[in-house]
């Protein structure tokens, strides 16, 4: 299976891709990975933004892949749903080859985040809103999600104590970055990855992503 990442730092926090790629191997799957990763970077940007990053979307959009990640900018979906949907859809259109899309779906930024208070948003209302914002687009351009925000939100509330986030409240921590590797593993097999060592996490952090 080939696979291609467009993201930003949410994505390449702890290369999740290369996390992915581990969990493929471990697990008896055959998985090469590309990544296009820009710090802040907006999906619509890497198609108008004349840049090297364009540049190398365009190239990639040449080759075939079964599998294409997207990340949007991290409150875009609220933000601005318009220009989010407008992105998504032009990369579908641009990246002919590709036999499927799979959006990863974000989550709330961490209670007393500034972003929060600037936007009167709670965490939990904002990774809920992503989500409705990441189906919504799922189902209009015929994609499906990873659903990792969602999945970041259980885990919080079943193990509060669990530190998913980086010291910024917005960028995950290397736990985090695990859960999403499990739930973007998902999102490509159809199951569960039956083993996650090579994450090497505690049995108790294995526990705690796992359940």
């Amino acid at each position: 299976m080939k696979v291609l990442f467009i993201g930003n730092s949410y994505t390449y926090y702890h290369d999740l891709p290369a996390l992915v790629g581990g969990l493929a191997r471990e697990n008896g799957k055959t998985l090469s990975r590309d990544a296009i990763l820009c710090g802040g970077r907006k999906l619509f940007e890497y198609l108008d933004i004349p840049d090297d990053y364009t540049d190398m979307v365009k190239e990639a959009a040449e080759k075939h892949y079964d599998a294409v990640f997207l990340q949007e900018q991290s409150y875009l979906p609220l933000a601005d749903p318009a220009r989010f949907m407008d992105g998504v859809a032009r990369l579908k259109a641009l990246f002919t080859r590709t036999d499927r899309f799979i959006l990863y779906q974000t989550w709330g930024r961490q209670e007393g985040s500034p972003l929060l208070k600037e936007k009167g948003w709670t965490s939990e209302g904002m990774t809920e809103g992503l989500r409705a914002a990441y189906r919504k687009a799922a189902e209009t351009c015929g994609m499906t999600c990873s659903p990792v925000g969602t999945d970041f939100l259980k885990v919080h509330k079943a193990h509060p104590e669990a530190s998913l986030y980086a010291c910024d409240g917005s960028h995950p921590s290397y736990l985090g970055s695990c859960l999403a590797a499990v739930t973007h593993y998902r999102a490509l097999f159809g199951e569960k990855p039956a083993h996650i060592l090579s994450l090497g996490l505690s049995e108790k952090d294995r526990k705690v992503i796992y359940e």
